[in-house]
């Protein structure tokens, strides 16, 4: 496998894990009830999240994304390899509506649309 189809193959592990992270995250917080009070009553409710070892599992993702993407840039040039994490937020809303029952509305449609729009301008430029 050359050094650049290696790269890219960092860049997809990246935003995998980058999408992982953020799905499992939200789903736990969805299970929790919801923080009211003050700025220092929803601290100390969030610090509690640090104790789920799926938000921990979520956190590490994140982590070791940042890894895979250091060593994506150290073949690519951010400006191809950027557009590709640039899919994130469509695939957070179409994962975010599959498995969290988030709304799926015209604006996050068109939205979604744009920005796949714009991923396949920047990857032909």
């Amino acid at each position: 496998m050359s050094s650049t189809t290696t790269s890219y193959f960092f860049v997809l592990l990246s935003l995998v894990l980058i999408l992982y992270g953020q799905i499992i995250i939200k789903y736990r917080i969805n299970l929790l009830p919801n923080i009211t009070g003050d700025f220092l009553t929803k601290s100390k409710m969030v610090v509690k999240f640090f104790y789920d070892p799926y938000i921990l599992s979520g956190l590490f993702a994140a982590l070791i994304a940042s890894f895979f993407w250091m060593m994506a840039l150290t073949n690519l040039s951010i400006t191809r390899a950027y557009p590709i994490m640039a899919a994130a937020p469509v695939l957070i809303l179409i994962f975010g509506v599959l498995t969290l029952n988030e709304e799926l509305t015209a604006g996050k449609l068109i939205g979604a649309v744009l920005i796949f729009v714009g991923i396949i301008l920047s990857a032909k430029c």
